[in-house]
């Protein structure tokens, strides 16, 4: 019989390899770039909506913030439950829109069914973007964006958000034309595992210590909103 892992040591092994799974995201967008390029470019979409349930909700808020400020083209971020319940009151009736819908386990009950709606009712394309490519959700878009390196044991979300957001970063530098971004975005996984080293003393010396119950973190727009 296995012994059980030590707490917390899922989450811990999950934080430090997660630059792999960002490297997969990278490579994922460029491996799909010709499509989204002529998806983006050939929609005339009125509407950019990001969404998604819990964590990835937040994700899809900082993923907005991002799009609009790169392509200069308005996004939202709205609930998947919201999509579902009142989707008079998101969509617009003057052209088509691209839905980006964001899931873990690309099995997310209202995302799914937030899909199925938008798709009935014909209001445009869908992106997915997950990290289990053989569940129901990451078969559902027109392209789906699938880690499966970010994969993980732990309920709260650390590798896996952290490589869909990756994807999403790597997809709005496609759409805004920037491709020195894109160039610079390739380095990211590099830059990340040398600051999760040279970092990894100093967090484990906050972490065990018991006087500090409250931790806060500052950012502005997008970087905000990711840190949630």
């Amino acid at each position: 019989m296995n012994s059980p892992e030590t707490p917390g040591a899922a989450t811990y092994r999950e934080i430090t390899t997660q630059t792999e799974a960002w490297a997969e995201a990278i490579e994922v967008v460029a491996h799909h770039a010709g499509a989204l390029s002529a998806l983006w470019h050939g929609g005339n979409f009125t509407q950019l909506i990001f969404t998604g349930c819990g964590s990835t909700y937040y994700l899809a808020l900082a993923a907005a913030a991002l799009f609009q400020e790169l392509t200069g083209q308005p996004a939202r971020d709205i609930p998947a439950s919201e999509l579902v319940l009142s989707p008079a009151s998101v969509y617009s009736a003057t052209g088509p829109i691209l839905l980006v819908a964001v899931s873990r386990s690309a099995e997310t009950t209202e995302t799914i069914q937030a899909i199925k709606l938008f798709q009935q009712q014909q209001r445009g394309q869908v992106i997915t973007i997950s990290n289990y490519p053989e569940r129901p959700l990451a078969a559902m878009g027109q392209i789906n964006l699938a880690m499966p390196t970010g994969q993980e044991h732990s309920v709260a979300q650390t590798r896996s958000f952290a490589s869909m957001y990756v994807a999403a970063v790597a997809m709005a530098a496609l759409f805004a034309g920037r491709a020195d971004l894109s160039q610079s975005i390739t380095g990211l996984p590099q830059v990340g595992q040398r600051l999760i080293q040279q970092y990894e003393t100093l967090a484990q010396t906050w972490g065990s210590n018991l006087n500090l119950n409250r931790f806060y973190f500052f950012g502005q727009r997008s970087a905000l909103r990711s840190g949630l």
